[in-house]
């Protein structure tokens, strides 16, 4: 692979990183490009890249070279590129727009779902491609919508990169073909799920539906494994992604309940009081006296 071009991104480049016991990731870009009528907007040249690199077509068409490989990528498909595979835009339909998204990856400390997603990018084909279910899109929406919030959480971004390619694994790999996933790995899936919705006004409902299971399969997995319910796992995420904004930030109580999913502030204030034993006001005022 001498003489392709090999991109290289200082540190303070990178859109975020998430550090957890089964996937280290470090997300070095992630955008919609599009309005192509210029072939000069896009990186014709064959090269490759020192991370992964994620391309979902949202509309029109691309072809492209992957690893001497000629291949069509249309609306509703993606491609995942392994580091190092060597790529071209051979022709790009006037309107073509695409998410792209590059990230390094690292198992080195390896649990059951860092095993399933690497298990499932050694089945992945870079030059076929793959449909792009519901779930991945909702990620892929979720990571361009943490990129433009404010205040900007880069762990965020990255978070919904792990979900998304969770979802890419099991549509590559399905359990019933490879790695059953068990109760333990379902209730840390959950965890990141919520955490990564908050704003949405999760439920029960929404979190069994994610999951495939009936909600009271699910509070059963989960009392089993973490002696809470949904709904328990829902309030504690919500109650610790508050305590951050409070922390971190000067958002007002109104924007800050809307951000964790509560429809007012009255009622994030009510919720956090029975949690916390102080309002949310009174806790941020209390960060202040330290």
């Amino acid at each position: 692979m001498s003489g392709f071009k090999t991109e290289e991104f200082p540190e303070k480049e990178y859109k975020g990183s998430l550090q957890s016991d089964f996937v280290n990731i470090s997300v070095v870009w992630l955008r919609i490009t599009g309005d192509c009528a210029h072939d000069s907007k896009w990186n014709m040249k064959r090269h490759h890249h020192s991370f992964y690199e994620l391309h979902v077509a949202l509309e029109g068409f691309v072809r492209m070279e992957v690893d001497g490989h000629e291949t069509r990528l249309e609306k509703g498909n993606c491609l995942l590129l392994p580091s190092k595979c060597p790529h071209s835009f051979l022709e790009i339909s006037p309107e073509y727009k695409e998410f792209v998204a590059g990230f390094y990856l690292d198992f080195s400390e390896i649990g059951f779902d860092g095993r399933y997603i690497r298990n499932a990018m050694k089945d992945v084909v870079p030059w076929k491609p793959i449909a792009s279910s519901q779930p991945l899109r909702q990620y892929m929406e979720d990571c361009i919508r943490q990129m433009h919030s404010q205040p900007y959480l880069p762990t965020g971004v990255a978070l919904n990169i792990c979900l998304l390619l969770l979802e890419l694994s099991r549509q590559v790999m399905p359990s019933s073909e490879g790695l059953q996933v068990n109760e333990e790995s379902l209730v840390s899936d959950i965890r990141y799920y919520i955490a990564s919705n908050l704003s949405k006004g999760i439920t029960t409902e929404t979190v069994a539906a994610y999951a495939h299971i009936s909600a009271r399969h699910l509070n059963r997995i989960l009392q089993t494994q973490a002696q809470k319910s949904v709904n328990d796992l829902i309030m504690e995420e919500k109650m610790a992604y508050i305590r951050r904004l409070l922390k971190t930030t000067d958002m007002t109580l109104e924007h800050i309940a809307q951000l964790s999913g509560f429809t007012n502030a009255y009622n994030m204030s009510r919720a956090f009081k029975n949690r916390e034993g102080m309002p949310p006001g009174e806790y941020r005022k209390s960060l202040h006296k330290k």
